[in-house]
């Protein structure tokens, strides 16, 4: 209470001028002021009523408005998202989340920014470029969280619900902590601003992400689409849907031959037999755990929109596959 006596005799041209000299970036100042008083909070009802403040403070910290739950459409539900992502920035150590994936989004939104001419930029905050058929489509570049990206052996079965399939996936995917193996706190569902992170710099609206490791029968990419710009929940949601899918056996038969005659295309290490590398990707997750995720490649638009590929490169693995696959089975000990 006493703490708050010398606030209250602050004027409020003050208070406005403390608010703006605050970088119109810095998120967690500016929840922090808010939530000091309802005198600063006060100090936000103008911004508020335009209903920008809040939107262009998630956007230049590089996020955006779909993870696990309702989309937000309120202007109250983009402040309160503010709030909970500082919040947790606060709280989570994790190199891949928290303060640092805010420091790495803004620094790859200015990259972008750079990149691109000021006519080329519509708009300085809030731009989500269209990557629908016939528009104009700028140099894109993924977000680098996607390095620290794997899934375990949990895939998602087939669901059609866009929500429950989110929900599904926050059990598979995890953000790769250094080593081997995975905790169960490494689990995005538990690292919200990883989740909420735009998929690509600058921003886009929807999608395709293309894959040729399916039977011939199935479809040869998986659609993502979010007009308030796509985010790693986006992407990783579009993900889910073959992630538990089988492997073509002509795919497996190609890596197979890479391994026997092509030593720098061989994901599988020289001890396996051809059994053990059938058994290590016999579904779609499993190329994700034998080879080290690298992102998206943008390879342009076409007559449906935008395409892009998924990366991939070699990655080291155990002699035995049973050492490697149970690594992915059950996490380690907190």
């Amino acid at each position: 209470m006493y703490a708050h006596v010398p606030l209250l005799r602050v004027p409020n041209e003050l208070l406005l001028h403390i608010k703006d000299s605050i970088d119109h970036t810095d998120l967690l100042s500016h929840v922090c002021y808010y939530q000091l008083h309802p005198r600063t909070q006060a100090c936000y009802a103008s911004d508020d009523a335009r209903g920008r403040f809040w939107e262009t403070l998630l956007y230049e910290n590089g996020l955006g408005f779909a993870f696990f739950g309702p989309r937000i459409t309120a202007r109250t539900d983009l402040r309160q998202a503010a709030i909970e992502h500082a919040k947790h920035a606060w709280e989570c150590k994790h190199l891949a989340c928290g303060q640092a994936r805010l420091q790495l989004n803004k620094r790859q939104l200015d990259i972008a920014r750079q990149a691109l001419k000021p006519a080329e930029w519509s708009g300085a905050t809030g731009s989500i470029f269209s990557a629908d058929r016939d528009s104009f489509v700028p140099c894109i570049c993924d977000n680098n969280i996607f390095d620290s990206i794997n899934f375990n052996h949990a895939f998602p079965p087939e669901e059609r619900d866009w929500e429950r399939r989110s929900k599904l996936v926050g059990d598979c995917a995890f953000l790769q902590a250094g080593g081997d193996g995975w905790r169960t706190s490494d689990l995005v569902r538990h690292h919200p601003i990883a989740l909420a992170s735009f998929a690509t710099f600058p921003p886009i609206n929807r999608c395709r992400i293309l894959h040729d490791f399916l039977p011939e029968d199935g479809d040869t990419y998986v659609e993502v689409e979010n007009g308030q710009g796509v985010t790693v929940n986006d992407f990783l949601t579009a993900l889910a849907a073959i992630l538990n899918e089988l492997v073509s056996t002509d795919a497996v038969g190609d890596l197979i031959r890479h391994s026997d005659y092509w030593d720098l295309l061989r994901p599988f290490p020289p001890t396996w037999t051809h059994e053990e590398a059938t058994l290590a990707v016999h579904r779609a997750g499993h190329w994700f755990q034998v080879n080290l995720w690298e992102g998206v490649l943008f390879d342009g638009c076409d007559s449906d929109g935008m395409f892009c590929d998924l990366c991939f490169r070699k990655k080291p693995l155990p002699p035995d596959v049973f050492s490697h696959i149970k690594q992915y089975m059950y996490p380690k000990a907190e």
